[in-house]
């Protein structure tokens, strides 16, 4: 059993590497791309008074495909670690294929509901496995850049998604229906293109299978020749279960980024798919100007993350994420203090708060979700992360038309400021940096810091 030397760790970026990135971030493209079009097709087939006509209705329809994907990451992760990661990353979009187009052909709500469960099992499946992927193959001093960059596509595939929906608007009822079924289209493309990829190399190292690990070494970075593979460490006990291991040699990591996913997850669902509904219940924009602003949003959430591939490697995940969750917390304590009526503020404040979130919350997160579990139970602990992050989007996606009804908008926005406040501490007194080291480095700091 082995681990690649400070020469992976160090090594330049290939084209290789560079489309196994893109093929594993066109995973976030399709999820956020789907995301954004059941916000949309919601908001649309309510003005046309089809399907959805509730809160509890759009609710349903919009946290569906999250609790679908909680129990995919799950599992998906720890059938990962044992099996490897590349037979899922190229199945996985395959339901997605199926399960997409179907969604046109519904004529009822429980129709739509059990096609968003099934397109959330296909998006839980990749959570883990694409960010673990990349994670492993990527060298140690451009990790967190490379992990950001695949997010930027996540807020790409929103962006895009807002504005197929503008662009379907001419063709009325019927518009929600082909949107909704058009995200089959890139994933095709998308599961097509992944069936060359190599296996992990570490993951393939960490079995004892080094001649192959060196082949997909060399498949993604050219010549590894000099490389040697060095002894790592095993878990600590190999007939636990690799959740066993992970909540109990690994549960102060576990504890750390689990409720770092879960409220970001739950914030960052006010600024992707209700800010159309927000500004329009509010009565700061129409119908067809909320979905403007929706598409703007998505603009302002690929600046963040623009900006936090940027700065990951050079200021770190750590104040970052300090950023992420004090900034987040103080601009929804200004947006609470601004008159209902005064849009420019109210726009300004929204999108300090989206702009911070994504730097400080999403982006950081994310990147300490690929890289803080040893190789043994990296997909599974990115499972339990990525579950968690469902589970905080499909709490917020129920929850928030319903809450927004029933008390009001400064309530909800009172909310998510405690919510912030508390993740704060958590991160204080279990977060720690990972900034330049290699992912064995980070191995041993986490079991180290688990012992304490």
């Amino acid at each position: 059993m082995g681990k690649l030397n400070k020469n992976a760790n160090s090594a330049k970026i290939t084209k290789a590497m560079w489309f196994l990135v893109v093929l594993a971030a066109m995973g976030g493209f399709l999820d956020s791309y789907d995301l954004i079009s059941i916000g949309a097709a919601t908001f649309i087939a309510s003005s046309y008074h089809e399907l959805v006509v509730t809160s509890t209705d759009i609710a349903w329809a919009n946290s569906a495909a999250f609790g679908g994907a909680i129990f995919a990451a799950l599992a998906a992760g720890a059938y990962s670690d044992r099996v490897g990661r590349r037979t899922l990353f190229i199945l996985d979009l395959l339901l997605f294929v199926i399960a997409a187009p179907l969604q046109a052909l519904v004529t009822n709500i429980q129709q739509l509901i059990v096609l968003r469960l099934l397109i959330g099992v296909a998006i839980g499946i990749d959570i883990p496995v694409a960010w673990t992927l990349i994670c492993e193959t990527a060298p140690s001093q451009q990790r967190g850049k490379l992990v950001s960059m695949m997010f930027t596509f996540w807020a790409v595939g929103g962006l895009i998604s807002f504005l197929v929906a503008i662009a379907l608007l001419p063709l009325g009822a019927i518009s929600w229906r082909i949107l909704l079924a058009s995200g089959a289209i890139p994933a095709i493309v998308v599961f097509l293109l992944r069936r060359n990829v190599p296996e992990s190399p570490r993951w393939l190292s960490s079995q004892g299978r080094d001649q192959e690990a060196r082949l997909a070494t060399s498949a993604l970075q050219g010549d590894v020749t000099d490389y040697q593979i060095a002894p790592t460490e095993k878990i600590s006990n190999p007939k636990k279960s690799s959740y066993a291991e992970l909540f109990t040699t690994y549960w102060r990591t576990a504890l750390f980024e689990g409720v770092f996913m879960f409220v970001f997850a739950a914030t960052g669902l006010l600024l992707s798919i209700y800010p159309a509904r927000i500004f329009a219940q509010l009565g700061l924009a129409g119908f067809k100007n909320s979905l403007y602003i929706g598409a703007f949003s998505w603009l302002i959430i690929l600046l963040g993350m623009m900006s936090c591939a940027f700065l990951v490697d050079r200021v770190g995940r750590r104040p970052l994420s300090y950023i992420g969750s004090l900034g987040v917390a103080i601009a929804l304590f200004l947006l609470t203090k601004v008159p209902a009526n005064n849009f420019p503020m109210f726009f300004g404040a929204f999108f300090l708060f989206a702009y911070l979130a994504v730097l400080g919350g999403w982006g950081p997160a994310w990147v300490y979700q690929t890289e803080i579990f040893p190789t043994a139970i990296r997909a599974t602990g990115a499972g339990f992360a990525g579950s968690m992050n469902r589970v905080g989007a499909a709490v917020a996606a129920f929850g928030v038309p319903v809450f927004m009804a029933r008390y009001g908008f400064n309530s909800l926005l009172y909310l998510f400021i405690v919510a912030n406040l508390v993740l704060f501490l958590v991160l204080v007194v279990f977060g720690f940096e990972t900034k330049g080291k290699s992912l064995e480095e980070i191995e041993s700091l986490a079991r180290g810091r688990s012992k304490n």
